[in-house]
């Protein structure tokens, strides 16, 4: 569909002044992105490729607790009906949200502080509504990746046997635990944050909230913003975690298994670009950030007596 399409359907379902013009800011995944700027204001124009209207209507139903909360993030702006999906002609999905101004930050002590203070309060809100609603990573679908690889592309040999061994690794380590659930974002990285310089505007991308263990969310907050190079920053990982031990305080048991929710991080990371690219179809970009991820397990691996002190101390802090 061509933008006078768009222009014209905006018009009919918006009360927001003018259409002035719209920009392509990116074309992701499950979504493809623009900023819509109008006589009111400036928005954010998604067109919703892959989820079906239920899975979209929960996931702005849930927008709008946080936004009873005050949590910071781009909340979707209602048409003149009060409701937030509109559909086109050709049955695409659009909503509009909250543009915010900023940009995606470099990970550093003040934005590791910044996102753990933003996860420890997610984390702290109640879960009972969405309780149902499951993580689609998992270390059960990890194994069930591993049938898959007998088939594949032999560029991708080792990166598979080491996945399959710390799947192993992980699945009987975790198997037991009795942790603290609730709402988890699921996907705290970089890219899914606006910040103004070390100053965090808001979390986007809730796609894929659920409820899970709390820090499945710890776990990928550390690998998205405690690596400013190949090697983990200790300045960061104690930043992050002291903030978010201020939101919502961590437990002896859970403080014991960060190290392992590290780990978890980067492996749900791996099995993402394995289920969704790279067993299907090679390509560099995907192959050099599991082989990056991998690389981090085995550090993790052969670090984990001094990381866990490493925890420890910044807690206590």
């Amino acid at each position: 569909m061509d933008l006078i399409t768009y222009q014209e359907q905006f018009t009919a379902d918006y009360s927001l002044g003018k259409w002035k013009g719209m920009t392509l800011l990116s074309g992701g995944f499950a979504n493809k992105n623009f900023k819509l700027v109008t006589e009111n204001g400036v928005y954010l124009y998604r067109l919703v490729m892959q989820k079906r209207a239920e899975e979209l209507e929960e996931e702005l139903e849930y927008l709008l607790y946080l936004k009873e909360h005050n949590f910071q993030a781009a909340f979707p702006v209602p048409k003149k009906d009060g409701t937030f999906i509109n559909r086109l002609n050709d049955g695409t999905l659009v909503v509009l949200y909250d543009f915010l101004d900023g940009e995606e930050p470099e990970p550093n002590p003040f934005t590791a502080s910044e996102i753990g203070k933003a996860a420890g309060q997610l984390n702290a809100l109640s879960s009972e509504k969405w309780i149902e609603r499951k993580n689609d990573l998992s270390l059960k679908k990890c194994s069930d990746l591993i049938s898959r690889f007998i088939s594949t592309d032999n560029r991708l040999k080792a990166v598979l046997d080491q996945f399959t061994i710390e799947t192993e690794i992980l699945s009987d380590r975790l198997r037991n635990t009795d942790l603290p659930t609730g709402i988890v974002h699921g996907d705290l990285y970089p890219d899914n944050t606006i910040f103004q310089g070390n100053k965090l505007i808001g979390i986007l991308d809730f796609e894929e909230f659920c409820t899970d263990t709390l820090l499945f969310d710890v776990g990928n907050a550390i690998q998205g913003f405690c690596y400013p190079g190949k090697d983990l920053s200790s300045e960061c990982l104690s930043a992050l975690l002291q903030a978010y031990h201020r939101q919502r305080p961590l437990n002896g048991d859970e403080i014991e298994m960060v190290p392992w929710y590290i780990r978890w991080g980067a492996l749900a990371q791996v099995s993402w670009h394995l289920r969704y690219g790279l067993l299907s179809q090679f390509n560099d970009r995907q192959f050099n950030r599991v082989k990056e991820l991998m690389g981090r397990i085995t550090q993790l691996r052969k670090a984990m007596g001094m990381l866990e002190r490493e925890v420890k101390i910044s807690i206590k802090a």
